[in-house]
């Protein structure tokens, strides 16, 4: 290790080895380590700060009793030394994920003997998907699927996904797989952006749902459209969107068997959970292939059991608007029911459709102050209103 230089400084890195009886062995635990000064490497104009790898250098020193000698100042002292794996330094939170996709690549591919931490700028997809699944079912408590793998391996070849070929021993570049965006369609994020999004999704809004295969996931909007039209009206499948990142989207089909999709983001489900969305509208009745929605999402409904004295709890429901013969029937927002949103603000894949949360706020016993026929529900009334209009 005589070629290490020094490039930082790490204040609170001294501490004397604890003998642990539990484990018979020599331990240490930095709790305070900062990192006050950092120098970092004359980069490419194509690298990123993302991409520089540091180690962490260990070395401690260990006096060597001699036979017969109780003066511990004479000991004779060795020195024992060894490099971290690779770290990425970042400044901000933002630039995490891309810092994951560098330790990702470097501790799957790299090997034993090399310099500098260099890494293979391409891998076999058989490999790689192997290295994603690990990595899935360590985030997600789940592993993929055939399919799933397939769906993956196809997008971040940039191949269509309607193709079926073996590609297992096709070529992942380490530009295609987390710093080119994808090009089939064309996005503005990159396969890693997009998959590190799906995950975190999962983490924060249904983990226990998807533990438990509630969630179809990777599957192109073609092939869920063509599986939805060979099934009952109504039926649904929850999948995640391909041109944004972070958001779900539920396709179902209607009784003229067109298939529509929302989308809905963590900050959608945040407001309100997705087994609360699924189970409220009438028009989501079967989990594909068959299944009754009541069975499976029911167990994970959240309610509020605790009421506060004094106060009336508002009534908010989730609708998904699809009045017949209404061209606006696939694209309504809250904050106008009447106009439908930018196809370009969320993409031409999805329509992007919040729950009704904000004409549902409403009391149970002022209903008819705020809707002029008390003969009609909310959801309803506002029907009615599109209806006028178009």
């Amino acid at each position: 290790m005589s070629d290490i230089s020094n490039c930082g400084d790490i204040f609170n890195g001294v501490k004397v080895m604890e003998y642990n009886q539990q484990s018979k062995t020599l331990q240490i635990h930095f709790k305070n380590l900062v990192l006050r000064t950092l120098q970092r490497a004359d980069r490419r104009a194509s690298e990123l700060v993302t991409e520089e790898k540091f180690g962490v250098y260990f070395h401690c020193k260990v006096p060597l009793q001699i036979k017969d000698s109780y003066n511990r100042d004479t000991y004779p002292m060795i020195t024992l030394a060894a490099l971290s794996l690779p770290v990425v330094v970042i400044v901000h939170g933002n630039q995490s994920q891309a810092a994951e996709a560098t330790i990702f690549w470097d501790n799957c591919f790299s090997s034993l003997n090399r310099d500098s931490f260099a890494h293979p700028i391409k891998q076999q997809w058989c490999d790689l998907k192997a290295r994603l699944n690990d990595w899935f079912k360590k985030n997600t408590q789940r592993e993929l699927q055939h399919d799933d793998l397939t769906y993956l391996g196809m997008k971040v070849l940039n191949r269509d996904n309607s193709l079926n070929h073996n590609i297992d021993h096709e070529m992942v570049t380490w530009h295609s797989f987390a710093k080119d965006p994808l090009k089939n369609p064309e996005r503005n994020f990159t396969f890693w952006e997009w998959l590190y999004s799906c995950m975190e999704l999962i983490k924060k809004c249904f983990l226990p749902m998807w533990k438990n295969f509630l969630i179809h996931g990777f599957i192109s909007k073609a092939k869920t459209e063509a599986l939805l039209k060979a099934k009952e009206p109504h039926t649904f499948l929850l999948r995640f969107s391909d041109s944004t990142k972070g958001m779900i989207s539920v396709a179902v089909n209607q009784p003229d068997m067109k298939v529509i999709n929302i989308i809905w983001s963590s900050k959608d489900l945040a407001n309100i959970p997705l087994a609360k969305r699924i189970l409220e509208p009438p028009q989501l009745k079967f989990l594909y292939p068959d299944i009754p929605k009541e069975s499976k999402f029911r167990p994970f409904e959240q309610t509020v059991t605790q009421d506060i004295e004094g106060y009336d709890r508002d009534i908010v429901r989730t609708a998904i608007p699809m009045p017949v013969d209404s061209p606006v029937s696939n694209y309504m927002t809250p904050s106008n029911p009447t106009t439908p949103p930018s196809a370009s603000l969320y993409g031409n894949d999805d329509m992007y459709m919040e729950s009704m949360d904000h004409y549902d706020h409403l009391r149970m016993n002022n209903l008819t102050h705020h809707h002029p026929n008390p003969t009609l529900s909310p959801y309803d009334q506002m029907v009615s209103n599109i209806n006028d209009n178009y």
